[in-house]
Order: C-alpha cells, then structure tokens, then sequence
C-alpha cells in the first residue's frame, strides 16, 4: 500500500542527529516527518540514551501508531 505523504521536511534517519533535528524543525512551527528503517528503539539508536520515546500525538492514526510500535 503506498500512502502519500506532504510534509515542509523530510529527516531520513532517526539517530540522535535526526531526531534532533526534527525536533527543532517542529518547534519552529513547520510539519515534520521523520523517516527511518525501523521502529525507534529498535534501529541502532536507544531510545534510553537518547531521552526519546515514542508518543502518541493528537492528528495520529491510533491504529497505524500501535502497528509501527509492535503492538
């Protein structure tokens, strides 16, 4: 299934560098999308050591959120 997606920026890669980044992007009020090749946790980067975990956010897709999180 492909699913399009508009976003003002695209970070590929969710290490801390990545992640950072898309969290400074979204404090400055543009719509964010963060892409990666796992769930975060589970890709090389610890979600531990990095402060980050994943939150479910209010224009989420409840369903599509607990599927990316293995639930």
């Amino acid at each position: 299934m492909k699913e399009k997606i508009t976003t003002d920026v695209l970070v590929v890669g969710g290490g801390i560098a990545g992640v950072f980044a898309a969290i400074r992007a979204r404090e400055l009020g543009v719509k964010v999308t963060l892409v990666d090749k796992a769930v975060f946790g589970s890709n090389g980067c610890s979600a531990l050591a990095s402060g980050i975990y994943a939150a479910f956010m209010p224009d989420d897709d409840i369903n599509a959120w607990l599927k990316d999180c293995g639930i």
